[in-house]
């Protein structure tokens, strides 16, 4: 591509913008200009002008120098805010990057923007990006809002291709004849087949045949189930083809072919233009109505809500990102409507959804490469929806117990003296601790970056660290990283054994502007760059380290001009970090059958769950706005099958240290799938903040744990169906037109009501609270629900309910997660009369055994209650097999909630097991007996269970 020269009248349009700009800040952050202000980028010196006291000022008080961190946005850039060739050594004070001081006291650096980027001729530079710092990068200068400086060079966009322009589509055309092979239909059309292939009743697939009428056998990356025996009625009428599949009804039109969707007389899809081709690219458009909300597409900080947006389907790493960013880094091409059913697309390339952007009565999928197979799912509820993707992609394997407890991580501890001394500040502070992660420097600086190897000049004894803390119930979890930097210790390793991704002379391909310094891109796709990479990770594991920790695998930075022994960049890219996943947990499961796999990814596709990896939504932006956005992204994720998305609690980047934003984020980050605090720049150990925020978040963090039972019932769930641990509201009332938006609030498994707190200053809530009757969690108040609900909220606590019928396990307070073996147990009974037939299965094993279901060790916990306005009647009974440290018998309180007046008596069918009335003081320390407490209106009653079937009768 020839370099663009701007004319005199785009100059023009420019500089009407940069006026623009001067008045209304929005178009360029008034802290920083350019002059010339619209520069042919070959030629002109520019000055890049930089006022420390506007913007965040974090450089206002600094006399010593400031340096320039710096990069280019263009046409190779693969979304309008990736920085490329970038330019500066962060934390060193080298002169290159050293900014003037000019006689206002501002701050100039001058260059000619082409050679200083070293952009090559022909690459169009859109936008200059750049931040600014002191010399150890201690103190970063950016906008107001905490984020990047963008200079724009060009109006132009890098476009998102998918279908190649100026070629005219294909369709299907004209029904020609079609032929049935058990319950598989094929049509054949003027120019290519349709095959309909039910996979069951619920599952439906549909593939597009190449121009021979031949269908693809590659196998899937993604798709693990087999079909199953389906019972299908053919009916054929003129002009058409009928399809009955249990409630389905499939009309194949035949001139032309399209085909619609009914369900039981409904219409869910038509056929609009249909299955289409230009060249490579496929697609395929429906009608839709123009109301009925969609969910899904994978990680995006937007509404959960999609309809009338387009979205990319490509991973993307956004820096910084806050709400808005509407394309992040784990993508999933399955897409949810919210008449319960869906569609999942078979393809892996590069590809987007239009969710009635174009036009709001159409639907349309479209990708650049690769097979056309979609499946269509549907549900009776949206349980019956998540299983039903479960089935086609996998369930995710339990994680091991641990990582549901608290898991200390920070932008990184750099030192072993360092992290001992937190993970020793944390235990003395009264917190609970599961793990502790090592970021950027347990191998070393930045240059480092694929040694993958301890420094131990900073970390000299880690084998002993990791002993010491692993005696304390602390798990060590280590970040990798698929870049080898040119400095690291395994570079001309993998050079010269040929294990990087290549250029299109079969050389490792170099990435010479990766942040951390040149690096290659190592070839996950390549069986011998696997077996390399495993055996980095296992002398580590040798050592002690628990889990990992895999970052950057978008890939971060990964040019279109890459070869993979699979396939190019862009075919490939998608997939990049499933592949990295699968590797560990086959790997895990050869060498360490006995042990469950913990690997933290920022990105992946649809199926990488079954591989155990646990996603986080990325580099979000400390600030309230990035704070708001969370829940909507862990509940889209958790619709597309990652049920363990969460956030860096307290938020990664780009915001000062603020108190009340910590503890709200990290009161929230208590009922998420995972517990992670992780930032940069300020502290993420509660223990650094005043005795007041320690006080809460001590607290909430001791409920987490006693929640333990309740939280590894939801990840069994999850494991044996799919079943989100956070779900959106409408999940249980999906005709609920109201909450079909809603997602500042959301169900923490069934029974609990999560109300986040998002907002700075916040003294009360509104929120809806669903159907049915409710109880304050913190105080026992009961409330209604159908209705918005306004409550005052302190710093103290964020606003949590149970629903009326829940049967809440929970476990006494516990250091970490394995000093508990569920031998002592209280069960808290919500009930109300208008929930008069209750169950509840508690699951439990030894959290640490694979597939320990199927191996029949485990047991599941059985609670059932019977209420009417005369009696409570409360059922215990077990099932299972059994495992070590299984108890023989455990101690059970049953606390039963909502009763105003003390019953008229309680019996337990037990021998031996009266269950006398006694005072708070006496009940605390007896092992049997009762205790009514009247400012609570709760019965509680303990005694001992060794698992026969038991029942409590209460008389009211």
């Amino acid at each position: 591509m020839q370099q663009h020269r701007v004319t005199f009248t785009k100059r023009l349009f420019l500089f009407v913008l940069w006026a623009l700009s001067v008045c209304f800040p929005s178009f360029l952050q008034a802290q920083v200009s350019l002059t010339p202000q619209n520069p042919f980028t070959d030629t002109d010196t520019v000055t890049i002008t930089y006022n420390p006291k506007e913007g965040n000022a974090a450089l206002a008080n600094e006399t010593g120098p400031i340096y320039i961190h710096t990069g280019v946005v263009t046409e190779r850039s693969s979304h309008p805010m990736e920085w490329l060739h970038v330019q500066g050594e962060w934390g060193k004070a080298n002169p290159l990057w050293e900014m003037k001081k000019n006689k206002e006291g501002l701050y100039e650096f001058k260059c000619v923007i082409r050679p200083f980027y070293k952009v090559p001729a022909g690459e169009q530079i859109l936008k200059l990006m750049m931040v600014f710092r002191n010399a150890d990068g201690t103190l970063v200068g950016k906008t107001a809002e905490n984020t990047d400086f963008v200079i724009t060079i060009s109006q132009y966009e890098p476009p998102y291709i998918v279908m190649p322009e100026g070629v005219a589509a294909q369709y299907l055309g004209n029904y020609k004849s079609h032929t049935v092979r058990e319950a598989q239909i094929t049509i054949q059309t003027d120019n290519r087949a349709l095959q309909i292939y039910p996979y069951s009743n619920h599952i439906i697939r549909f593939a597009l045949s190449d121009e021979n009428g031949k269908f693809a056998a590659n196998p899937s990356h993604t798709v693990v189930m087999k079909p199953a025996s389906v019972k299908v009625q053919l009916k054929e009428e003129t002009g058409k083809l009928l399809i009955y599949i249990d409630d389905l009804t499939l009309t194949v039109n035949k001139t032309p072919l399209t085909v619609s969707i009914d369900r039981s007389g409904e219409n869910l899809l038509s056929g609009e233009k249909g299955i289409f081709w230009k060249n490579e690219a496929k697609g395929v458009s429906f009608g839709i109505d123009q109301t009925t909300p969609f969910y899904g597409g994978g990680s995006r900080a937007i509404d959960l809500n999609r309809r009338g947006t387009y979205l990319k389907l490509y991973n993307n790493a956004w820096y910084g990102y806050t709400k808005g960013a509407d394309h992040l880094n784990v993508t999933a091409p399955f897409l949810i409507s919210g008449k319960l059913w869906g569609l999942y697309f078979d393809n892996v390339d590069k590809a987007y959804f239009d969710i009635g952007k174009t036009r709001s009565d159409v639907l349309e999928y479209g990708t650049k490469n690769g097979d056309l197979v979609y499946y269509f799912l549907w549900g009776k509820s949206y349980d019956d929806l998540m299983e039903n993707y479960a089935k086609l992609t996998g369930t995710q394997p339990l994680p091991p117990r641990w990582a549901l407890g608290y898991i200390q991580s920070r932008f990184g501890y750099r030192t072993e003296a360092e992290t001992r001394e937190v993970v020793g500040k944390m235990i003395a502070a009264g917190f609970p601790l599961d793990a502790v992660v090592l970021d950027l420097y347990w191998f070393g600086d930045a240059n480092q970056m694929g040694s993958i190897d301890w420094d131990r000049k900073q970390f000299p004894e880690p084998e002993k660290m990791m002993s010491d803390f692993a005696a304390q119930g602390v798990k060590t979890i280590l970040i990798t990283e698929p870049f080898f930097t040119e400095q690291s210790k395994t570079f001309k390793d993998a050079v010269q054994k040929q294990l990087f991704a290549t250029d299109s002379l079969g050389k490792p391909f170099i990435i010479k502007d990766f942040w951390a310094g040149s690096a290659g891109l190592l070839d996950i796709f390549k069986p011998e760059a696997q077996n390399w990479f495993w055996d980095l990770y296992m002398a580590r594991i040798k050592e002690g380290v628990a889990g990992w920790w895999c970052d950057l695998g978008e890939p971060e930075r990964h040019p279109a001009e890459i070869l993979h022994a699979t396939g190019s960049a862009e075919r490939v890219h998608n997939i990049y970090s499933l592949y990295w996943a699968k590797m560990l947990y086959e790997n895990y499961r050869r060498y360490y059958p006995q042990q469950r796999i913990f690997t933290l990814m920022r990105s992946g596709f649809s199926g990488m769950q079954r591989y155990g990896a646990v996603t986080w939504s990325g580099d979000i932006q400390r600030s309230y706005k990035g704070l708001s956005i969370q829940p909507s992204i862990m509940l889209g994720m958790g619709l597309n099958g990652f049920a363990y998305m969460h956030s860096d609690l307290g938020g990664f980047t780009d915001g000062p240290q603020n108190e009340e934003l910590y503890v709200r984020w990290l009161q929230y980050g208590m009922f998420n799938p995972i517990v992670r605090p992780h930032g940069f720049q300020v502290p993420p150990e509660p223990v650094f903040y005043s005795n007041k925020a320690q006080d809460i978040l001590r607290r909430y963090t001791r409920l987490r744990y006693q929640l333990l039972p309740y939280n590894y019932t939801l990840a069994w769930e999850n494991s044996t169906k799919g079943t989100p641990l956070a779900k959106p509201l409408f999940y249980y009332a999906p005709n609920d037109t109201i909450v079909q938006n809603v997602s500042d609030a959301y169900y923490w498994g069934k029974s609990m009501l999560i109300v986040p707190i998002t907002q700075a200053g916040q003294t009360q809530r509104q929120f809806y609270l669903p159907a049915g009757q409710w109880f304050n969690f913190h105080t026992g108040q009961p409330l209604t629900g159908g209705e918005w609900k306004t409550v005052p909220v302190t710093l103290e606590d964020i606003p949590v309910f149970v629903k009326a019928g829940s049967f809440i396990p929970m476990a006494p307070p516990m250091q970490n997660t394995d000093k508990y073996r569920l031998d002592t147990l209280s069960v808290h009974y919500y009930q109300h009369v208008s929930e008069p037939d209750n169950f509840y299965s508690l699951y439990w094993d030894n959290g640490k055994t694979p597939d320990a279901q199927a191996k029949n060790q485990f047991e599941l916990l059985h609670f059932k209650g019977l209420v009417s306005s005369k009696q409570i009647k409360i059922i215990l009974d077990k099932t299972g097999g059994s495992f070590d440290e299984m108890p023989a018998q455990r101690q059970v309180e049953l606390v039963i909630h909502n009763l105003p007046k003390i019953p008229r008596k309680w019996s337990l069918k037990q021998k031996g097991a009266k269950l006398p009335l006694l005072q708070q003081t006496t009940y605390k320390a007896a092992a049997k007996g009762a205790f009514y407490n009247k400012d609570t209106q709760t019965l509680h009653l303990k005694f001992n269970w060794t698992g026969n079937r038991t029942e409590l009768q209460l008389k009211l």
